[in-house]
């Protein structure tokens, strides 16, 4: 398979009631359930998870009230994830059968028509639950394809080209299980935005087309809980 690595960033409108029961409410009823956890507020990568351990009910419980930084996350290779195979199998069959109806589905569309054959296995899907404020530091991902979509809340997004426009802006602080983290807070307000990059918003009903290999950097805007896609 070959990626593509132009395009646009891109919001879709896609209303997938399957995956909306999957929200943070759904995960309130694991009280037996202890989750690792990451930190939300730091800068730099986030893919140990070395922050603390705490049960679900409890974390939730801190989110719901804004006394937490944390947030919880299962992506690549997690072990946890194989717990969450209800969840998992969910957001990657009704994510993929959306965009190959979608207008980035097709033969010239940036999600792929063979991508609708291949085995499930070669695809990966990730989970984001964060509170009011949590963050996602400045990186870019090396799958072929990335999507996120949110269930509840939103998430301000911003998007920076990775390409001749951008070369050297950044310093590499790590690369970690396919992704590349910079040392760079783009989130902040008196960082300026070099020419091509995007900062928007993705509402609950949305999800949005980061390309291959571009920087970004999310932030919670209201406690959130979206779920990743990617090839």
């Amino acid at each position: 398979m070959e990626g593509h690595p132009n395009g646009e960033p891109k919001v879709l409108k896609l209303l997938l009631n399957d995956i909306f029961r999957f929200d943070i409410s759904y995960f309130n009823g694991m009280e037996a359930k202890s989750v690792d956890l990451c930190h939300g507020d730091k800068f730099g990568h986030d893919m140990t998870k070395s922050a603390t351990m705490m049960n679900m009910h409890d974390f939730i419980s801190e989110l719901r009230k804004g006394q937490t930084k944390y947030y919880f996350k299962l992506e690549d290779d997690d072990c946890d994830k194989s717990q969450f195979a209800e969840v998992g199998n969910c957001v990657m069959r009704s994510i993929r059968n959306a965009l190959s109806n979608s207008e980035v589905g097709g033969i010239d569309g940036v999600f792929k028509p063979e991508w609708q054959q291949i085995d499930p296995k070669d695809f990966d899907w990730s989970l984001w639950m964060g509170a009011k404020g949590t963050k996602t530091a400045n990186h870019y991902d090396t799958d072929l394809f990335n999507f996120l979509y949110v269930v509840e809340g939103k998430k301000r997004t911003v998007i920076i080209p990775n390409d001749r426009r951008t070369d050297d802006m950044f310093k590499l602080q790590s690369f970690i299980s396919g992704g590349a983290w910079a040392d760079v807070d783009i989130l902040h307000e008196g960082y300026k935005l070099p020419k091509g990059a995007v900062d928007l918003v993705v509402n609950a009903g949305e999800g949005i087309v980061i390309p291959y290999r571009w920087w970004h950097s999310v932030e919670n805007l209201e406690d959130t809980m979206a779920y990743g896609f990617r090839v």
